[in-house]
Parts: structure tokens; C-alpha cells; sequence
């Protein structure tokens, strides 16, 4: 069993931080002999305090930890805040390079899942704003591991639901005009029960993910996971990924954003990386 000590170290990713600064002190003493060793290391560690350690830094660190993503995130906002007060409106192709900018090795592969929550379709031609980008990469980003899960349990949830309904007598049902008012009530009924292939019952598909968010990296908590999923019925995977992406309170979880009526205020006061980033 874990200790209390080996909790706070995965949590708080520690060993990660330390092993990355000690190879970062060693590759730069070789083009600067002269460095001081205790000065680097606090310029390292101010700098993962601050959120800013993925500044410039490659792919593989800059996923390495929840801070890291969020860090990605903010500066990405903060550097490109200007684009969106302008109103400007970019393709994927545009927001990949300025993603490159911040983090040269960045797959565009992310980019082209963050434009398909906006459009829900590959279209990387099609201009989008700076908000809906920023927000809805925020979420594929720094939750990739909570969508790739949602993912999985609503294909496996629609796959077990499509398998049993095809498994049972086909009923045809033809509504006619020589029908009542009760037929035709009851035709409804039936007809309105009949399994769609585009969506399945929220309230299944929230009960199985809430089962397996243990296994899971970051993710929004499941009270808000219910606030998000209000008294809908039925839903999409694509829908619940866009009602995930402009709730206010997934927002103000993650911590690294400003509401969307505060975007274009000070960007230098309203973003920062809550210090509870790695729940």
C-alpha cells in the first residue's frame, strides 16, 4: 500500500520536475560552464510555479504531466489573446502553426480532434474563431485521456444497445388515416422508443463513465459531469464533448481560463494555473 509520501509524489508529478531539471542543468553546462547550478534550478522551479515551464519545450514534456498541459494552455492564450480581439478567424492549419511556435513538435493530429468537437467533421479549410478554438482545445488537450475514455464507454455502450435491439423481432408500425387518436398515440410511443444510432441514454452513459473515471488522468468531477448532462434524456458523444466544452463550471475547474464574458480582459491577471492543477 502506498505511503502518504508516494501519493504526493505522484501527484504532484515531483520526480518527473526533477529528473527534467537535472538533464536541463547537465545539456546546458556543455554550451555554458559557467552556469550556476542552485540559480538554474530556481529559474526552473519558479517557472513550473508559474505555469510557464512548456514554454518552447517539446511534445513529449509538455504532455508529460496535468501542469504541463494547462501550462500549454495558458500560454497559448496569453500569446495569441490579440488574435481574438481582433475577431480574426483562422483555419486549423493557421492554429497548428501558432501552436508550433509555443511547442515546435506538436502534432497536428490534436489540432485536427480539437476542430472536429467545433465542426464535427474533418474541414481544414473552415475558419474558426479564436474562443471556440481556445476553449475547445483547452478541453481536448488537457482532458485527452477523459475524451478518449468517453469515447470508448459510448461506443461500447452503443455497439451492447444496437446488438440487442437487432437481436429482437423487427416490429413495422404504419401509420394510417383510418387510425384513433389513441392508435396513433400509441404508434408514437412506439415509434419514439425505437433505438437511434446516433445517440444513447445519458443517464447509462453517465453511470458506466462515472464507473471507470478511476483509471482515468484528469477529468471534471462527476457532480459537474451531472450539472453538464442537466435533464437530457439522450445524447451524443460529440454533444456531451460540446456541453463539456462551454460549461462554465469545467471552466472554472480546470482553472487555467477566464470566463468567456472575461476573455478579453487582462490576460495577464485573469489566466493562471490553479495549484489544485493535477486533481
Amino acid at each position: 500500500m502506498a505511503t502518504a509520501a508516494e501519493e504526493y509524489l505522484k501527484k504532484s508529478h515531483l520526480l518527473t520536475y526533477f529528473k527534467d531539471a537535472i538533464a536541463q542543468l547537465l545539456e546546458h553546462r556543455e554550451h555554458n560552464p559557467k552556469i550556476i547550478p542552485q540559480r538554474f534550478l530556481l529559474d526552473y522551479f519558479t517557472s513550473v510555479q508559474q505555469g510557464n515551464q512548456s514554454l518552447h519545450r517539446e511534445y513529449d514534456y509538455v504532455t508529460a504531466t496535468p501542469s504541463n498541459r494547462r501550462s500549454l494552455v495558458k500560454l497559448f492564450y496569453q500569446s495569441f489573446e490579440p488574435i481574438g480581439r481582433r475577431g480574426d478567424l483562422l483555419n486549423i492549419k493557421e492554429y497548428h502553426a501558432l501552436l508550433c511556435l509555443l511547442c515546435p513538435d506538436f502534432p497536428l493530429e490534436l489540432v485536427q480532434k480539437t476542430a472536429r468537437i467545433i465542426l464535427t467533421e474533418d474541414v481544414m479549410d473552415c475558419l474558426v474563431s479564436f474562443p471556440d478554438f481556445l476553449y475547445a482545445f483547452q478541453v481536448q488537450f488537457v482532458y485527452e485521456d477523459f475524451l478518449k475514455l468517453c469515447l470508448e464507454v459510448y461506443s461500447g455502450l452503443l455497439a451492447t444497445v444496437l446488438r440487442a435491439n437487432s437481436s429482437q423481432p423487427t416490429v413495422v408500425v404504419v401509420p394510417t388515416l383510418t387510425m384513433s387518436n389513441s392508435q396513433r398515440n400509441e404508434t408514437d410511443a412506439l415509434l419514439g422508443h425505437q433505438v437511434s444510432p446516433d445517440n444513447v441514454d445519458a443517464r447509462v452513459f453517465l453511470s458506466l463513465l462515472r464507473d471507470r473515471l478511476a483509471v482515468c488522468g484528469s477529468h471534471p468531477s462527476t457532480d459537474v459531469l451531472e450539472s453538464v448532462l442537466g435533464h437530457r434524456e439522450r445524447v451524443s458523444y460529440y454533444e456531451f464533448i460540446t456541453l463539456v466544452v462551454k460549461s462554465s463550471e469545467v471552466n472554472a475547474q480546470l482553472g487555467v481560463l477566464p470566463s468567456r464574458d472575461a476573455l478579453f480582459g487582462s490576460s495577464s491577471s485573469s489566466a493562471g494555473v490553479s495549484k489544485d492543477a493535477d486533481s
